[in-house]
């Protein structure tokens, strides 16, 4: 090779690590002031948190701003191992963004607050919150199998939401049920806000070049009246993952905990059109009563979450715009799962 040939390579190699060095100093900065973006593309599971981010959430109109680190597995909390200590007793959450919880800071999170009020009782008890905005039992099943079971917990505690039958029929349909490849944690996956960054964008551009699948009903519309012959078609969908995932708990001796993160509206029955998860005419118990059955037929303990929050509608639970639980909702969620835990 000339002189001049590997001057050439040389100066090319130089540019490119240069040009990525660079990009990734830019992305730290405005992640820095901005607060961070948390949410990443996944090649499998969808979505998932970028490792080691610090955040701050903000809401509509500065209702709320919560605080959290994700530590190196994704999860939103504290560092933790794969390991357990000898004698502690693990607890996962999975969820949606009711779970995740950025609308609170990360130490007001039921998740975090079940951990306390095991912990002033003298137990040893962790908590690791893996709940991910979006998700729903077919991705939470896909998550716990390829990514959680290696944390070895003793419980994990499934939270559900009105969306989860639309999101596994539909809107996750084309997900693939593969293994999840070492990819997942790579070095550039766990350490690079450039490689998110580019991820996003090549996202947003496929979103643009392909136009977006309609659906034939909304979000909402297991919670709805009528659509009883598409509820007992897409609810199938729902109740096979919901059903993959109690036999990965029962192969793996670990007990399984269901509950249902409510709308203020079915709490309150309140009408607020600011809200996200607000829409017209009454909402049905149609979900609750599915998950109820669902449970009660596969002997997984169920929490009628919906009945106690009702029984404390007169408490500010929610963030009106926002539509998630706020502090004081997330400290009733803990408590009624540690009664409810403490009493088995």
């Amino acid at each position: 090779m000339s002189k001049k040939l590997s001057f050439t390579v040389l100066s090319l190699i130089l540019s490119v690590i240069i040009f990525l060095a660079a990009g990734e100093i830019i992305i730290r900065i405005e992640a820095s002031i901005e607060g961070g973006h948390i949410w990443t593309p996944d090649p499998y599971l969808h979505t998932q948190h970028i490792p080691n981010t610090y955040f701050a959430s903000k809401g509509r109109e500065n209702e709320f701003i919560g605080h959290g680190y994700i530590n190196k597995w994704g999860f939103i909390g504290k560092p933790c191992n794969i390991g357990k200590n000898q004698g502690t007793l693990r607890i996962i959450t999975v969820g949606d963004s009711f779970t995740e919880a950025v609308q609170v800071d990360m130490g007001k999170n039921y998740s975090s607050r079940l951990e306390q009020l095991f912990k002033e009782r003298g137990e040893n008890v962790e908590v690791i919150n893996a709940g991910m905005s979006g998700y729903s039992p077919k991705l939470e099943y896909l998550y716990i199998r390829d990514r959680l079971l290696k944390f070895k917990p003793d419980y994990i505690i499934v939270q559900l939401f009105a969306n989860d039958v639309y999101d596994d029929h539909y809107q996750y349909k084309n997900i693939k049920d593969n293994v999840n490849p070492p990819f997942g944690r790579s070095f550039i996956y766990q350490h690079s806000r450039f490689y998110h960054y580019f991820s996003r964008q090549k996202v947003k551009l496929a979103k643009k070049i392909s136009k977006k699948e309609k659906f034939p009903v909304d979000q909402f519309f297991f919670i709805r009246e009528g659509n009883d012959e598409l509820k007992k078609e897409a609810w199938r969908d729902t109740e096979d993952y919901l059903s993959r995932i109690k036999e990965i708990a029962d192969s793996n001796k670990i007990k399984l905990i269901v509950f249902i993160a409510p709308l203020e509206f079915q709490v309150k029955g309140v009408e607020n059109i600011n809200n996200p998860f607000y829409f017209d005419k009454k909402p049905t118990d149609d979900f609750d009563n599915a998950a109820r059955e669902f449970c009660k037929a596969h002997d997984i303990d169920f929490i009628d979450m919906l009945k106690i929050l009702k029984d404390n509608k007169n408490q500010a639970l929610y963030y009106p715009l926002d539509g998630h639980l706020n502090e004081n909702g997330h400290k009733l969620v803990a408590e009624t799962i540690f009664e409810f835990m403490e009493g088995k």
